[in-house]
């Protein structure tokens, strides 16, 4: 009886948590969407918050999504505000947010860090935009326009997508938030003029 009633008051707790949210947490890892494996990492609730508000949570939640998805930490979009001059709730309602977003992912291909080359463009979800890969030893370095970000945590399976976890938002760039300067690029140590090969063809 005993056992009974600790199965009964276990089930009743489970019950509580909300259902996308008790989907993902009892998901294998590498079933995950990119969308729930953000949800299921602390460190990219702000990313979840704006992939959500700028209508693109659906988008990567797709189990059939071929992609490889750079996700900037928390920290990443405390860093971008403090540059712009904006509060996260700014940020999050401001034009920038949905193309930008769209910067960090790059459609069609789920690419590993081992199969990323050095000075290799990456064509992104944003049309016409590119990022760049700079390698320093086993360093991954994703270059934008104005904004370059080392990666933290790779070759994360989501689905049928790659997540790589970034230190710093990657900025298109033709946007700046109420006429700011955007950030200056990272300068890159290293030799970076190796053959390029592009991933998408």
């Amino acid at each position: 009886m005993a056992n009974a009633i600790i199965l009964l008051v276990a089930a009743l707790a489970i019950s509580t948590v909300s259902a996308g949210n008790s989907r993902t947490l009892l998901q294998p890892p590498q079933t995950r969407t990119v969308t729930q494996t953000a949800q299921a990492t602390p460190d990219l609730s702000t990313l979840v918050a704006a992939l959500t508000k700028a209508g693109l949570a659906d988008t990567l939640n797709d189990p059939n999504l071929v992609a490889t998805v750079f996700a900037p930490t928390n920290e990443a979009f405390v860093k971008l505000e403090k540059n712009l001059g904006y509060t996260q709730e700014q940020l999050l309602n401001s034009a920038i947010l949905k193309p930008t977003l769209q910067y960090h992912v790059v459609p069609k291909v789920a690419a590993q860090s081992a199969s990323l080359t050095d000075n290799q463009k990456l064509a992104t979800l944003l049309p016409g935009q590119e990022l760049t890969v700079y390698l320093n030893g086993p360093q991954v370095i994703i270059s934008g326009v104005q904004t370059a970000a080392n990666v933290t945590q790779a070759n994360i399976v989501a689905s049928k997508a790659i997540v790589h976890v970034i230190d710093a938002v990657l900025l298109p760039a033709q946007y700046a938030l109420n006429g700011a300067p955007a950030p200056a690029p990272m300068m890159m140590s290293g030799a970076m003029g190796s053959a390029m090969a592009p991933m998408m063809g």
